[in-house]
């Protein structure tokens, strides 16, 4: 759309949302507004008695309100409070993932190779881990080509003797 007809449109925008805007504004006469103000101000107004605490309580009660004091509501946060943080402990010992994946080692994979998928496939943290194990047993050369089932739940030991 060229620049003139971009500006063609928004005036055109502008104008026709002006109109609308001042119908709506003069389409509510003056009259109606002063007197629904007469009203407002002629209608009596209603005296609240002073009710007493006791009395007030007794009133929302009725209405199936419940009424607490300051100290018994601090209590009940705090026993509140303690329950979700019991509630967060134990969830955080349910929501352990498990990680499953299928570890498939090709002819010429050497075991700093394996120990990167594992950490890729979230088996294990870190793949010195693993690296150092199979140096210290002298495993390296004897990881055999295949396709493994690993979990997130077997130790590194397990790991490597399904792959040896």
């Amino acid at each position: 759309m060229a620049a003139k007809g971009l500006q063609q449109f928004a005036g055109g925008l502008f104008l026709a949302t002006a109109l609308i805007g001042g119908a709506l504004y003069f389409s509510h006469s003056q009259e109606e507004v002063i007197d629904a103000e007469e009203e407002d101000r002629e209608a009596p107004l209603t005296s609240h008695e002073e009710l007493s605490t006791a009395q007030l309580i007794e009133q929302l009660e009725q209405e199936q309100y419940v009424v607490i004091s300051e100290n018994e509501y601090a209590e009940l946060s705090a026993a509140q409070l303690e329950e979700q943080e019991e509630g967060n402990e134990e969830n955080v010992h349910e929501r352990q993932t498990t990680y499953v994946m299928i570890l498939e080692i090709s002819q010429g994979m050497t075991s700093y190779d394996v120990a990167e998928q594992l950490v890729r496939g979230r088996i294990i943290n870190n793949e010195q881990d693993l690296l150092s194990y199979v140096q210290s047993e002298q495993l390296s050369h004897r990881l055999r080509t295949g396709q493994y089932e690993v979990t997130s739940d077997m130790t590194i030991e397990e790991i490597v003797e399904l792959m040896t």
